[in-house]
């Protein structure tokens, strides 16, 4: 049986709030997170242990919110 779902529940899954500028240069854990160890002018080594503490353990909290994952699109997460 497939269960209903309300435009309310859909809405709150991608949390319609997108980000602000305020949220990639800093004010959201995961932009600090980024300017700790890629979005300076330092070249810096890859960490795998910085991915879970840093990013992987911070978007598992809050439940992998689709807002959170727009921020760490535009900080280029991947590419980096």
């Amino acid at each position: 049986m497939v269960q209903a779902t309300s435009s309310q529940q859909i809405s709150d899954a991608f949390d319609d709030e997108r980000p602000k500028v305020s949220d990639l240069q800093g004010a959201d854990p995961l932009a600090q997170a980024a300017k700790k160890h890629w979005a300076n002018n330092k070249v810096s080594k890859f960490k795998p242990n910085a991915v879970k503490t840093d990013f992987y353990d911070v978007l598992e909290k809050e439940g992998f919110r689709y807002r959170s994952l727009l921020i760490l699109e535009q900080l280029q997460f991947l590419e980096r």
